[in-house]
């Protein structure tokens, strides 16, 4: 079984030049299941496979990056922060600062984001 770390990002709002309302982290933090019937590593996914969060991550999911957006918390402090479980690897991400989030889109464009 793969182990997962616990994953803290934090951002501290007096670093930004400018207001700061909310704070969200978007990064690739997708994944999906590579043994599906009819496909292999080396294939990947295909566009109507499920895609999971990391809260849903099982052991041999696959990494497929896409974006996954996370609303950070604000501590008593003053600094948000996000926690995840994460296998091993690398995520790219940045912090999304007052984001006007809607609902999920049905553009197939959209589906990763």
């Amino acid at each position: 079984m793969a182990k997962l770390y616990d994953v803290t990002l934090t951002f501290n709002p007096a670093d930004y030049d400018g207001e700061v309302k909310t704070v969200g982290v978007r990064g690739e933090f997708l994944f999906y299941r590579s043994n599906l019937t009819g496909h292999t590593d080396e294939t990947g996914m295909v566009e109507n496979d499920p895609k999971y969060p990391p809260a849903q991550y099982e052991d041999g999911m696959a990494s497929i990056g896409g974006l996954y957006y996370k609303e950070m918390s604000l501590d008593q402090s003053g600094v948000y922060s996000a926690s995840f479980k994460l296998p091993a690897g690398m995520y790219c991400y940045s912090f999304v600062v007052n984001a006007e989030v809607g609902e999920p889109s049905d553009d197939p464009r959209a589906s990763w984001s």
